[in-house]
């Protein structure tokens, strides 16, 4: 189990690594470049609406990863843009979640936010059962 962890932080660390691309922001009719709010609205990533299976929490991290990486976010972008996809059950939780862990004087980060989301939707004894299961596969 120790290994598959391993394992996944190696490649999450070395595809941290990778170089970004570069995409020009989409000028606006007009030459105004839009800002990077309309851009990710008009790419229209999927909505979260809660829920604990696991393919659909990290499936949809990775692809508002993947927007994020092409429209280059700052981390406070990245954060505003994932609590507006939050729809239903999931924007109530974050509701009452934000005031603990985002404040003015220190606004919350996307690895932070990201932790706080798995902790509630994919915890670590969830992450461990499927571990377990797939070591029990192979």
């Amino acid at each position: 189990m120790q290994l598959i962890t391993n394992y996944v932080n190696q490649v999450l660390q070395h595809h941290q690594q990778l170089p970004r691309a570069q995409v020009a922001q989409a000028p606006h009719p007009g030459g105004v470049t839009l800002p990077v709010y309309e851009q990710f609205r008009r790419i229209k990533p999927s909505s979260f609406q809660g829920g604990t299976d696991p393919l659909i929490v990290e499936g949809w991290i990775k692809e508002l990863e993947h927007v994020f990486r092409l429209l280059t976010c700052t981390d406070q972008q990245r954060v505003e843009c994932a609590i507006f996809m939050m729809k239903g059950e999931a924007a109530h939780w974050w509701e009452m979640t934000d005031h603990i862990h985002n404040t003015q004087a220190n606004p919350i980060r996307w690895n932070r936010f990201k932790e706080i989301f798995f902790e509630k939707y994919f915890p670590y004894s969830m992450r461990q059962a499927k571990e377990i299961e797939f070591i029990n596969l192979v």
